[in-house]
């Protein structure tokens, strides 16, 4: 696989990513033969045709893998693959073209295949990766991904297997609502133990887009019973939710020791007429206010983040216990949402 990224020295790109086609089999393996054209001498003649493909080889994986591109002005700049094996989600094919390396292209494929095959119930993510590829395993790495020591022999190279552990939507918990507050608070710590609550806070919006990614506007509307909110309504909830938090982390830098006062987010809901939002509004606003209040948090000095204020709910928590809160609080919804897709995401 081949998905180098540094540091990015141009713009961010408008990228578009969908499931792949038939029409775009000659982009795609053009995508591959360039990506890792760098590399060829380093493989073996019969490892590297597996690698970039033949026509027949990638129509196969169309129809046997979710084959997703990163498309941009219309034109195929990246591609991966995933598919499902017993609750195992198995990546392949990853490649960006050369020129468009260093620009958050693998990261976004990447984050799109992990949100499919989480709302496919999958609890472990595996991907197999050669020597030469040592860009792409640090890219792995600092996604997530570890060795798992195995190792198989690839046309006579050593194919080197990278796991990552995941939450199984088939598994994730009811809505918080059905939770004693405690039980929920332990919950949402659980989501972010071990991991940079700022790094999920930013990958957070992606991920949904990635999930509202091709579904129907009608299953985002759809209720899963009378007073549970639908997909939009959920990500109207997160747009909100991350209003609130704004004027906290504000208030409690300014005002150290206020009163932070709870908000009911049915009335919100109701009042915000949730069910009447589009889904592109509900994560554009998302979108928005999480890139305010992350630069916000970015610029905090030590003595900041220990800024505290007083919750009706959950008492004394500083600038650092909302932050990490609210990292856990996008991952309850991002579970909530897969469930609510598992079943209208085609396989």
């Amino acid at each position: 696989m081949s998905s180098r990224e540094s540091t990015p020295t141009e713009p961010a790109l408008h990228l578009h990513i969908r499931q792949a086609s038939e029409r775009e089999v000659d982009a795609i393996l053009k995508c591959l033969q360039a990506a890792f054209a760098p590399y060829q001498d380093q493989y073996l003649s019969e490892a590297y045709a597996d690698t970039v493909l033949t026509h027949a080889a990638l129509r196969q994986r169309l129809q046997q893998m979710r084959v997703l591109v990163a498309l941009s002005g219309g034109k195929v700049v990246g591609t991966v693959a995933g598919a499902v094996h017993d609750r195992e989600g198995h990546l392949r094919g990853m490649a960006v073209l050369p020129e468009y390396r260093g620009r958050g292209v693998s990261r976004r494929l990447l984050t799109a295949i992990e949100s499919w095959l989480l709302t496919q119930g999958c609890t472990r993510l595996s991907l197999d990766t050669t020597q030469p590829l040592r860009a792409a395993i640090r890219f792995y790495e600092k996604n997530g991904y570890h060795a798992s020591g195995r190792v198989r022999d690839f046309f006579g190279m050593p194919l080197m297997e990278y796991v990552k552990d995941c939450m199984s939507s088939s598994t994730m918990p009811e809505h918080q609502q059905t939770l004693h507050p405690d039980d929920y608070e332990a919950r949402i710590l659980g989501y972010v133990a071990g991991n940079d609550p700022l790094e999920m806070q930013r990958r957070a919006p992606e991920i949904v887009a990635a999930l509202l990614m091709n579904v129907p506007v009608e299953q985002l509307r759809l209720r899963p019973a009378p007073g549970k909110w639908s997909v939009i309504e959920i990500v109207a909830h997160l747009a909100e939710d991350e209003l609130a938090s704004g004027w906290r982390y504000r208030q409690m830098i300014e005002h150290p020791g206020c009163n932070l006062g709870a908000f009911d987010q049915d009335l919100w809901a109701q009042l915000g007429r949730y069910e009447l939002w589009t889904a592109d509004d509900a994560l554009a606003m998302f979108r928005l206010l999480r890139t305010a209040n992350l630069r916000l948090l970015a610029n905090l000095n030590a003595e900041q983040w220990k800024s505290y204020g007083s919750h009706p709910e959950r008492g004394r928590i500083t600038v650092r216990d909302l932050a990490v809160h609210m990292a856990g609080h996008d991952v309850n919804h991002i579970h909530q949402i897969g469930r609510l897709l598992q079943k209208a995401i085609p396989g």
